[in-house]
């Protein structure tokens, strides 16, 4: 793929964004970098990683469901989704299963995307902005501190 040096244009005011290290690895491959960064799909390098995002999928589906139905628990979905996981997913959900409970009122998201600056302040809009983020992740499951409606 190429990609032209002046690819925002003479007249753009906004400067190319810096590389993160792990999105220069990842231009190494057109087709990886496409896949995970432009159409954002999740991809695993090894097993482990396979098993993580499987594990990752059924728990944010599960809390999602919880968070809908306005329900701690609800074994049956759980189980419904563990189905048609892999053994090793399998076996670790179910010892999820029995030890955890959710306050539907308290979980603000799942699998959310973050972009913090150097001060740790959100970073909403990077192409408007041009700034790349110093902090990037994904946040597994955020929860409302109880200590926070005092």
């Amino acid at each position: 793929m190429k990609i032209p040096t002046d690819s925002l244009g003479s007249a753009d005011p906004r400067p190319i964004p810096r590389l993160s290290q792990s999105r220069h690895g990842d231009m190494a491959c057109e087709t990886l970098y496409v896949h995970k960064h432009v159409q954002s799909a999740r991809l695993a390098e090894s097993e482990a990683a396979a098993r993580g995002i499987e594990i990752h999928q059924i728990l944010a589906t599960y809390t999602n469901h919880l968070v809908s139905a306005r329900r701690s628990t609800d074994v049956e979905v759980f189980d419904g989704l563990m189905r048609g996981a892999g053994a090793e997913a399998r076996e670790v959900l179910e010892k999820f299963r029995d030890n955890h409970a959710f306050d539907p009122e308290k979980i603000l998201a799942t699998e959310l995307h973050i972009a913090l600056d150097e001060d740790f302040l959100p970073i909403e809009h990077l192409s408007c902005d041009g700034g790349m983020p110093e902090y990037e992740g994904t946040l597994d499951l955020m929860c409302l501190n109880p200590s926070w409606n005092a």
